[in-house]
C-alpha cells in the first residue's frame, strides 16, 4: 500500500524506492506484465469503489481526480521502472516511421 501513495520526493519519503525500482527493472517479461496487470486491476477496483460509494470522497473534484488517476494512470514507481526497462532493452526512441 505504501508504494501506491503519491510521493513528492521518493528518495526522502520512501527510502526503499530505489530497491523497489531496481527489483522491478530486473523482472522477467512475464512477471513484469503480471505486475502491471495487477496494478491496473487494483486501480480499476479503487475507481469502482468510488463510483459505487461516492460518499467515500465527499469532495466532487477530489473524487473525480481520484477516479481519473485510477483509471488512466499508473503509480510513479511503476512508470520509473518502465523507463529503465525500456532504456536497458535498447528500443528505439520516438514514433515508428511510416512505410
Amino acid at each position: 500500500r505504501r508504494l501506491a501513495k503519491p510521493a513528492v520526493d521518493p528518495e526522502r519519503d520512501m527510502p526503499q524506492a530505489e530497491a523497489v525500482i531496481s527489483f522491478l527493472r530486473d523482472l522477467g517479461q512475464s512477471d513484469w506484465d503480471q505486475v502491471v496487470a495487477d496494478a491496473q486491476a487494483w486501480n480499476r477496483y479503487q475507481a469502482a469503489r468510488l463510483l459505487y460509494r461516492p460518499d467515500r470522497e465527499p469532495d466532487k473534484v477530489q473524487r473525480a481526480k481520484k477516479i481519473s488517476r485510477a483509471l488512466y494512470g499508473l503509480p510513479w514507481w511503476l512508470r520509473e521502472a518502465h523507463y529503465w526497462r525500456e532504456l536497458q532493452s535498447g528500443h528505439k526512441k520516438g514514433r515508428p516511421r511510416g512505410r
